[in-house]
Parts: structure tokens; C-alpha cells; sequence
């Protein structure tokens, strides 16, 4: 089933009004980035509120579902998205895909800090990442994101998220099982 992630989220999610933007900006989100999507070239939003219904890492849209804050995940080149995100502001910190397709919230900045070979800044939550303008980025799938970053720096906050970081971009190895033959 191919699903059409910018007529989906077009016709399923609403701006954010009333409460919802109030509580952004109070969090610290820029009002541009709350009311008008990419600002100063960073690929934000648009930010929308949309009711969701959660299965493992994944969401649907659902009528009768939870409200959430939702954006979208925009590929490197910032010209087609990728997949969706969402999350509720009582936890930000546990964030849900709506394909499980997006490597990368902010792709663009981990191709600029490949390019410019300057340290990236990784950010806990996408309301970290929302207040800090789209500066940096969020590892969403940990074995592909891994591959991304072996040759750049990443810049955390502090030690607690470099630690939880670096154990969440440690895949360990595959190992095949090997038996041994029995001689004939």
C-alpha cells in the first residue's frame, strides 16, 4: 500500500491554534516556525495538531485517536517528505513514524555538516530540536542513521543524552551462526 504523505497530512492535520500554539511558543519555538513552516532555509514544518492512534513506533490517522503535534520528515534535499512525525507534548522525549521510512528529522543539516565537515548537533526531542530553529538533527532509524554520522562529529547537550546516544547508534555486529561439519 503506497500512502501519499503530503495529501495525508494536508487533509488529516490542522494548523496549530489556540492552546497548542500558545504552548510552543511558551516552550521556547520560534512564532515563525509555529505559524509558517521552513524559516532561514531550515526544513520545520509546517507544524500541525492531528488525532493519532499508536501502534509500536507507528501512527495512523484516526478520528477518534489522541491529539498530537505533527511535521513532516523532509529528505536531504528538502523537496519531498519523507515520512511523518509525532509526538505529545506530555513526552516528547517518545516520538512516532507514520511510514517507519524517515532516517533523519533535520537531513538537510547532517548533509551540510558532511559538506562543511563541521560538527552536528543532535538534539534529545523534536521540541529541542523545534526550539533550537531546526539546527541540528534527531537520529530516527538507528542503523541507517549510524552510517551517516561515522564521519562527523555530533554535539549533544549534555552527557546523560551523549551516553544514551551512543548506546542507541552502537549496533552490534551480526555474527552468522557457524557449525561445524562432523567428519565422515
Amino acid at each position: 500500500m503506497t500512502v501519499d504523505l503530503d495529501a495525508e497530512f494536508i487533509r488529516l492535520a490542522r494548523a496549530p491554534t489556540g492552546r497548542a500554539m500558545e504552548w510552543l511558543i511558551e516552550q521556547g519555538v520560534s512564532p515563525g516556525i509555529v505559524q509558517g513552516g521552513p524559516t532561514a532555509g531550515d526544513l520545520c514544518g509546517p507544524i500541525a495538531v492531528g488525532r493519532i492512534a499508536v501502534s509500536g513506533d507507528t501512527f495512523t490517522f484516526a478520528e477518534d485517536g489522541q491529539p498530537a503535534l505533527l511535521h513532516p520528515v523532509w529528505n536531504a534535499d528538502g523537496d519531498e517528505i519523507e515520512d511523518l512525525i509525532a509526538w505529545f507534548p506530555a513526552d516528547p522525549s517518545r516520538w512516532f513514524l507514520r511510514l517507519g521510512t524517515g532516517i533523519w528529522l533535520g537531513s538537510n543539516c547532517v548533509t551540510v555538516s558532511h559538506v562543511l565537515e563541521t560538527p552536528l548537533p543532535i538534539w534529545p526531542t523534536p521540541l529541542e530540536w523545534l526550539i533550537h530553529g531546526g539546527h541540528g538533527a534527531i537520529p530516527l532509524d538507528r542503523i541507517a542513521a549510524r552510517y551517516d554520522v561515522l564521519d562527523i562529529e555530533l554535539v549533544v547537550a549534555d552527557v546523560e543524552h551523549g551516553n544514551k546516544l551512543e548506546a542507541w547508534l552502537t549496533v552490534p555486529a551480526v555474527r552468522p551462526t557457524i557449525l561445524i561439519a562432523r567428519a565422515a
